[in-house]
């Protein structure tokens, strides 16, 4: 399990350090300890085979619609910004 566990550990690790952008000691420790937990659970989901993920090929062709969801989630945000500078109530519910 450690094997298995420590590519994930180090990839998680990495991330937490892209994500706060900085290299102090403090975010190095959290982020190890962060890294380390998220590693840990995943290593005994996939010992004790708790959860099984099987992905189908059909679903490669949905990471096209991603830059679609993207450019419409920001035409919806910056819509509700305009209606909320022109004094209109926007339709979206926080």
């Amino acid at each position: 399990m450690i094997l298995i566990s420590l590519p994930e550990f180090l990839i998680l690790w990495g991330l937490w350090m892209a994500f706060v952008s900085n290299s102090h000691v403090s975010e190095m420790i959290v982020g190890g300890f962060a890294a380390l937990g998220a590693a840990i659970a995943d290593g005994v989901v996939k010992e004790r085979r708790i959860v099984e993920f099987l992905p189908r090929a059909s679903w490669v062709w949905l990471i096209l619609l991603e830059p679609w969801y993207a450019v419409d989630g920001t035409w919806a945000i910056f819509a509700a910004l305009a209606k909320r500078l022109m004094g209109r109530p926007s339709e979206a519910q926080f």
